[in-house]
């Protein structure tokens, strides 16, 4: 084998690790790539659930307080009723 047959070679062996090592990492920037967008999707599907779960939870408090003011508004109107009865008989009482 002459100088230049083992430079030939030397460079063939080069270049074919170089094009294997090349192909190996887009290869894995590629699977990288697709299972950051899968992770990423799945990461997108939980919050639009946490999303829903927190809209849920909202409607129900709103709701729950909606009662609550009602209940506070007739206890209220209750009690207003109570003090007028009371002022009355008092009132009616000092008359007779």
């Amino acid at each position: 084998m002459s100088y230049i047959e083992k430079i030939i070679g030397r460079m063939e062996d080069f270049i074919y690790w170089a094009v294997t090592g090349i192909v190996g990492a887009v290869a894995s920037f590629g699977l990288l790539l697709v299972r950051k967008v899968f992770t990423s999707e799945k990461k997108i599907a939980l919050l639009e659930a946490d999303l829903k779960n927190r809209e849920k939870a909202r409607e129900e408090d709103r709701e729950r307080m909606a009662r609550i003011e009602e209940a506070q508004a007739s206890t209220a109107n209750g009690i207003s009723q109570l003090q007028q009865v009371l002022i009355g008989k008092v009132s009616h009482g000092d008359q007779g």
